[in-house]
């Protein structure tokens, strides 16, 4: 399964044609990677790509003139950080392109299984299982 592309805040900018919606890097209910001391962006990038598998699971394919790609957020404080996206074209003729980008935008509550799935093959570090030493008596 390919990864989705990453795109600066700041090219986003400059794109004249489109517009974007920030969608967020988890579902709703869920806990995301926290910039800070153990921030890793290869989780906080495997989240948002399991977002919007997730949300082309639940809403269809993106229709010509949307496309789902992965924000680089680089104005904080701590540090950058990457969300889930949805660019649109702002052309009326590609309506139906910017009511799909509002639609997705309502978050699902949770992961649902492929989600997870998808996490866990792609070594997701919460769902790394333990290593257990144990010692054996005698």
């Amino acid at each position: 399964m390919a990864h989705h592309r990453v795109i600066s805040d700041r090219l986003m900018g400059q794109k004249h044609d489109m517009e974007y919606v920030c969608i967020g890097p988890v579902p709703a209910s869920e806990e995301c990677t926290q910039l800070g001391d153990h921030f890793s962006r290869k989780d906080n990038e495997l989240e948002c790509d399991a977002l919007i598998y997730q949300l082309i699971r639940e809403n269809g394919e993106p229709p010509v003139g949307a496309e789902f790609f992965i924000l680089k957020n680089t104005g904080h404080d701590f540090g950058e950080y990457f969300e889930a996206a949805i660019m649109y074209n702002i052309d009326e003729k590609y309506e139906a392109a910017m009511h799909y980008a509002y639609q997705v935008e309502d978050l699902p509550e949770l992961w649902d299984a492929l989600a997870l799935k998808f996490l866990k093959d792609n070594n997701y570090s919460r769902y790394e299982t333990p290593v257990i030493n144990i010692k054996r008596a005698g």
